[in-house]
């Protein structure tokens, strides 16, 4: 299954630079979804490489606030940042391994950036 991922700024957290970092990930996530089997590997690669560098960037805005909500966070973070690697371990070498990727990403822009992140931050700047 393709999906086709569009920034709206209904999606936008407040924060610039994580703002920006998210539409990043976006843009990452259509490269992913139209990416062929042989790029598999690389784009998990750099999935990887730059969401652990953007959950550092967030865990870090919540420490500076002091804000409730960092360990809890960091915790998500570990977990998808497990199930990525998992994926990555398992192989990159079919189609199916490519749309266990696709399908995995698809279900962490949803579930983390449109909601766990919207809501964090949404109670964290009403603080």
């Amino acid at each position: 299954m393709t999906v086709y991922f569009k920034w709206l700024d209904e999606y936008s957290l407040g924060v610039q630079e994580i703002d920006d970092q998210h539409k990043f990930m976006f843009q990452l996530a259509n490269e992913i979804q139209f990416s062929e089997l042989s790029d598999g590997k690389k784009y998990a690669d750099k999935l990887y490489n730059y969401t652990k560098w953007h959950f550092s960037v967030e865990e870090k805005y919540f420490s500076e606030l002091k804000s409730p909500h960092l360990m809890k966070h960091m915790e998500m973070h570990n977990i998808l940042l497990e199930g990525l690697v998992s994926i990555m371990d398992d192989g990159l070498s079919t189609y199916e391994d490519l749309e266990k990727l696709k399908a995995y990403y698809l279900k962490w822009l949803v579930e983390h950036i449109l909601y766990q992140d919207r809501k964090a931050f949404r109670e964290q700047l009403a603080r």
